[in-house]
């Protein structure tokens, strides 16, 4: 059962796409508007992510011209670890050390271990752990000998930890918060991002990859 789990959240984690967009605004152009994270685009179709958890999929030719500009800018972006604006700075990276708590985005804070073996200029695959009651550096530790192996980047959100219908929305937004920041400032491959979690945790890592999955997958 437990290798099924693993396996399945691995699957899950894989269909997560490019970063999200900040939570913004939106017009249609009809004139109607919604507030709402863009979390794809793909084959021309956008998702928009309430921060109620609605998600909504529409043409992107159905928004007003500034916003289809935003959205074909952000999701053609691409990460240059090496030069340019916004390059992820390898060569100040501290590896082999569980850092944090790191603050992110909207008051959510996580726990970083970034492997002895990644390769400087390397973009690595990234797993965000959570835990049932919150995370702890902790929870890394357990992780760690895998990750070297295999050059991942590992996270673990503070925030984010099981609870009720109302928690369900406040542990995604603290996760995407902390994935949002790490592939701001750490080589991660936005394509490769995955979710994992022990006991009420692994539950928290499910919602998140169907939340925070591609358009097109559901």
């Amino acid at each position: 059962m437990k290798a099924f789990f693993c396996s399945l959240l691995i699957l899950m984690g894989a269909m997560h796409g490019a970063e999200w967009t900040e939570m913004r605004v939106w017009t249609s152009t009809s004139g109607s508007k919604v507030s709402a994270e863009a979390s794809s685009l793909t084959n021309g179709q956008v998702t928009l992510e309430t921060k109620s958890g609605k998600r909504i999929t529409l043409s992107i030719r159905k928004l007003i011209e500034a916003d289809q500009k935003f959205l074909e800018a952000h999701f053609s972006k691409k990460h240059d670890g090496n030069s340019g604006e916004g390059a992820k700075p390898d060569a100040t990276l501290v590896t082999g050390k569980i850092l944090g708590p790191i603050e992110a985005d909207h008051d959510s804070s996580y726990h970083l271990y970034i492997p002895e073996s990644l390769t400087s200029g390397v973009e690595a695959p990234l797993l965000l752990w959570t835990g049932g009651g919150g995370g702890k550096s902790e929870d890394l530790k357990r992780l760690i000998n895998g990750a070297e192996i295999i050059g991942m980047i590992l996270a673990v959100s503070v925030e984010a930890k099981e609870g009720g219908e109302d928690q369900w929305p406040v542990s995604l937004a603290h996760c995407k918060d902390c994935v949002r920041h790490i592939t701001r400032t750490t080589p991660v491959d936005s394509d490769s991002i995955f979710y994992g979690g022990q006991k009420g945790g692994g539950a928290v890592a499910i919602h998140n990859a169907f939340k925070m999955g591609s358009a097109g997958t559901f």
